[in-house]
């Protein structure tokens, strides 16, 4: 299946290639497109360990100039010290401007590696082959690029979109669980800020998708990637209605930030969406039964048990977030589960509330 992504603004569109065993299509696929640029595969230890050396060897089969770079997993990896080390690769592999970075891995592969294809030569091209579950649905779409800063997440990026996306299907299977509980985070968040009827459909058959029952999974991941991909399309720099899928992230961010990121985007994005929707009551926008069917849906993906932050660390690692204007911070909130909005009219006791409750 192949949906196409279009950037009005920058008069660009892409394709993203959705299948299973694509890995083994797609040397074929660049040969016959660009026979004679250099390639660059931008991987991690794990993703390494699974898939890049038969992939590695047929794009060598295809006769295309190919190389690779593998960096440490984890978010601590999305930093201006690998960002470095990446831009001295690239120059002792003799990278031009017609160079094509591949970026073969989950979300933290994609970010860093848009990134430095973004600035290298002041911008050369990349494509996407995300392998989990969370990047399939979210991050390898949109043009997002970023690395971190100590003091917050992505507070240095550039929107560069790839040249494709290719999304396989079968690259989920040595996920563990745990990874595709974290992805499911971003289905879900899709499903509340914009679509109730998606949203019973992950819970009517979410224990067959944690299961990676084929049909379910692929319909959940494609439904998904349609709501990003007329959101992006809407608002690719995040003006307006882009900013509706940071559903959860403005607090996830903070606790991210708090722990160092030894909790995952998953969990800590998780709890960002019940503080959302806890907030979301609290200000009476939803009622009691939504918040219920919410915080049970998500309590299904994943335990709540994750280390808490006092209220006052919480506030002033939000009023670091890069989405602030001013002095006021967006925050995305419900009226109701499939109708998310936008606001920065928070009253700070009614945040500090929330944010004590949780403790």
């Amino acid at each position: 299946m192949e949906l196409t992504i279009n950037i009005t603004e920058k008069r660009k569109s892409y394709p993203l290639i959705i299948g299973k065993e694509l890995l083994n299509d797609i040397p074929s696929l660049l040969k016959k497109e660009e026979p004679d640029v250099k390639y660059i595969l931008v991987t991690d230890t794990n993703v390494d360990k699974y898939h890049t050396e038969k992939f590695f060897r047929l794009m060598k089969d295809e006769c295309l100039k190919t190389e690779k770079i593998v960096i440490p997993p984890g978010e601590q990896t999305k930093s201006i010290v690998t960002y470095n080390k990446l831009i001295q690769e690239l120059i002792s592999l003799e990278a031009d401007r017609k160079s094509i970075l591949i970026a073969f891995g989950g979300g933290v592969i994609g970010d860093i590696t848009g990134f430095t294809a973004s600035t290298y030569m002041r911008s050369i091209r990349f494509i996407q082959i995300p392998t989990t579950l969370l990047s399939q649905v979210d991050s390898s779409i949109g043009g997002k690029t970023g690395i971190n800063l100590p003091q917050g997440k992505n507070l240095i990026g550039s929107f560069h979109h790839p040249e494709k996306v290719f999304i396989d299907l079968n690259t989920l299977n040595t996920l563990p669980e745990d990874e595709i509980r974290n992805g499911l985070v971003e289905l879900v968040k899709h499903a509340i800020i914009k679509d109730k009827n998606f949203f019973y459909y992950l819970r009517d058959n979410l224990k067959k998708i944690i299961n990676k029952k084929e049909e379910f999974l692929e319909t959940a991941i494609i439904y998904s990637l349609n709501i990003k991909k007329e959101i992006v399309e809407k608002d690719e720099k995040e003006k307006d209605i882009r900013k509706l899928l940071n559903y959860g992230h403005t607090f996830g961010h903070a606790i991210e930030s708090l722990s160092n990121y030894q909790v995952s985007h998953g969990k800590a994005v998780r709890a960002g969406m019940v503080l959302a929707a806890n907030l979301s009551k609290e200000l009476g926008l939803i009622k009691s039964e939504e918040l219920k069917e919410h915080n049970n849906l998500l309590n299904g993906i994943m335990p709540k048990n994750i280390k808490k932050f006092p209220a006052s660390n919480m506030i002033n690692e939000i009023k670091k977030d890069k989405k602030r204007l001013n002095t006021k911070q967006n925050f995305v909130l419900l009226k109701g589960i499939g109708k998310a909005f936008i606001t920065s009219e928070i009253q700070e006791d009614k945040l500090h509330k929330v944010l004590e409750e949780w403790l």
